[in-house]
């Protein structure tokens, strides 16, 4: 079993254990438990764990990412779909994917602000596929960020997901 499995199973065991919980102190109240008197520290004390265990999830899942994988690059407002092309043990080399924007998706525009504002910016739905002449990039991996990074500061996402920010 992979460290990224053992971590999967016991999130998954203590968000069973979270619902029991729930359960528990639903019952309590209900019959008339003074809620001043229910014990919670072990709810936060699995609830503490339960986020640790998605932040390492997440982070284990971006270092398992291999040759082949979609990703996606952030720059700011906006993110580029990429292939990973080649990888080491501290680095990915990313190649940028042909993105095509639905042809249904037409952007609505409201007026305010400095200028229109696009209303429905998160309908975006692309369609991908690989791109051999596309831009390259090498990411580093950061144990500070748990992530791999571009030039220090643009993130990695395991994933294809392109977006164009109309309103930036």
């Amino acid at each position: 079993m992979t460290k990224l499995e053992e971590m999967k199973d016991e999130l998954k065991a203590r968000q069973a254990k979270h619902d029991e919980l729930i359960k528990l102190h639903r019952k309590e109240y209900i019959s008339g438990v003074d809620v001043n008197k229910i014990d919670f520290s072990e709810d936060h004390k699995n609830d503490d764990r339960i986020q640790e265990l998605e932040w390492a999830i997440k982070v284990e899942e971006r270092r398992e990412v291999k040759v082949g994988d979609g990703v996606t690059l952030c720059y700011y407002t906006d993110s580029q779909a990429f292939t990973v092309i080649k990888r080491t043990k501290t680095t990915i080399k990313i190649q940028r994917d042909k993105a095509t924007l639905d042809p249904n998706f037409k952007p609505e525009f409201i007026t305010g602000g400095f200028a229109g504002h696009c209303v429905n910016q998160d309908e975006q739905i692309y369609t991908y596929e690989r791109d051999a002449n596309g831009t390259t990039h090498t990411a580093r991996w950061s144990e500070k960020k748990g992530m791999f990074m571009v030039e220090g500061c643009l993130r990695v996402y395991n994933g294809r997901h392109e977006f164009y920010d109309y309103n930036f």
